[in-house]
């Protein structure tokens, strides 16, 4: 599954995305859709007929906004999907909707700024269960906080986790400098399962001793005709 995220799409618009989703590859649209419901239920929509495999929204947004971006991409069930050749697909083939819990960047001082209460990995836990109880099919979190959601919200909960341990091949993009994370794992505790295994496309440029810590990785040059 090839990750797009808001630089990428940004400076490109659909372009990766449909052409990524015609040649056959499953497309993870990361844009964290956090708006007013009516807003997030029709931006879900228009990703779902893109033909992405997997979309994520904040979880602050609260539960009727994560439930309107479920309804989007069910709704887009009933129209052609314009990225994958007018192509409808069924309930079961319908995106993945994921909620971001709290951006790995936070730490517990800005957790106290922002005037959320507890830790981390507490904050966490509240935003993962709101998003299972709106129906989700799981979150968005740091690697450190995986088995606390695991056992709060169950097996079947769809997991995703930012770090530089994961399988390869892995395709970058240069770009702008990396993000700043004060809750990353550079490596993943165990291999994770086929099931969980993502192809990064990249829309920031990673240090060169990361680069070349990368072995078969295939390099993606700039995208062209916008």
């Amino acid at each position: 599954m090839f990750k797009v995220g808001s630089e990428l799409f940004t400076a490109e618009g659909p372009v990766p995305v449909r052409y990524l989703v015609t040649t056959g590859q499953r497309v993870f649209l990361d844009l964290k859709f956090h708006d007013i419901p009516n807003t997030v239920r029709a931006a879900a929509r228009e990703a779902a007929e893109l033909g992405v495999s997997m979309v994520n929204v904040h979880a602050s947004g609260g539960r009727k906004m994560m439930e309107a971006a479920l309804e989007g991409v069910r709704s887009a069930l009933h129209h052609p999907v314009r990225g994958s050749a007018g192509i409808a697909v069924g309930d079961e083939a319908r995106p993945r909707v994921l909620a971001v819990t709290i951006l790995t960047s936070l730490a517990s001082q800005d957790l106290e700024e922002l005037g959320i209460s507890g830790t981390p990995v507490e904050a966490v836990l509240r935003l993962a269960r709101l998003a299972q109880s709106a129906g989700l099919d799981g979150v968005v979190a740091s690697p450190r906080e995986i088995s606390a959601i695991r056992q709060a919200c169950g097996p079947g909960f769809l997991l995703s986790h930012q770090g530089f341990g994961l399988p390869l091949p892995c395709t970058i993009r240069c770009g702008a400098p990396p993000p700043q994370t004060t809750r990353l794992a550079l490596r993943p505790r165990r291999a994770p399962s086929q099931r969980e295994r993502i192809i990064w496309l990249w829309d920031d440029r990673l240090p060169a001793r990361l680069i070349r810590s990368l072995p078969r990785m295939r390099l993606l040059p700039k995208w062209m005709g916008r």
